[in-house]
């Protein structure tokens, strides 16, 4: 059997972009975000979205270090904020995706821009 044919039984693959890469300087950051960007995508919860760092290695394949990171990195830029709720105390993630939209469109138009002015100046 191909593994074309194999894999998409196995389980989902990860998907980020190379850009937001670029972005944020963390291709850990890159996984998390677009993971839960992902989640919420999909209706999960559009505005709350709670897991362990479990289910997000189990996801994901990030370590709790790595996840730590990211998360950090998130946060610093104001993206992420997080809430501890329940008993255990669960993670509790809320992004904000209207100021990640707005900041990631001013890197790609000065991306853009510089790439112009290589080409034509």
């Amino acid at each position: 059997m191909r593994i074309d044919k194999i894999l998409p039984q196995i389980e989902q693959p990860i998907i980020y972009y190379k850009t937001i890469v670029e972005f944020l300087g963390s291709l850990n950051a890159a996984v998390f975000l677009c993971y839960f960007a992902f989640l919420d995508e999909r209706g999960e919860n559009s505005v709350v979205i709670a897991k362990t760092s479990k289910e997000i290695e189990d996801d994901t394949g990030l370590t709790i270090k790595q996840q730590k990171t990211a998360r950090k990195i998130l946060k610093e830029r104001g993206y992420l904020k997080e809430e501890l709720r329940g008993i255990p105390a669960t993670i509790h993630y809320i992004f904000d995706w209207d100021k990640f939209n707005n900041d990631l469109i001013n890197f790609i138009n000065k991306k853009v821009l510089r790439n112009f002015e290589k080409m034509f100046l």
